[in-house]
């Protein structure tokens, strides 16, 4: 397992936290 690998890993994993978020806030939007 090259390192870049596990920065690549470690990105994606930023990128749908932010993605879950924003669904989160954006269903909220819309509930409320």
């Amino acid at each position: 397992m090259h390192p870049k690998d596990h920065r690549i890993r470690l990105f994606l994993a930023l990128i749908c936290r932010t993605n879950v978020l924003n669904v989160r806030v954006q269903s909220g939007k819309t509930h409320s």
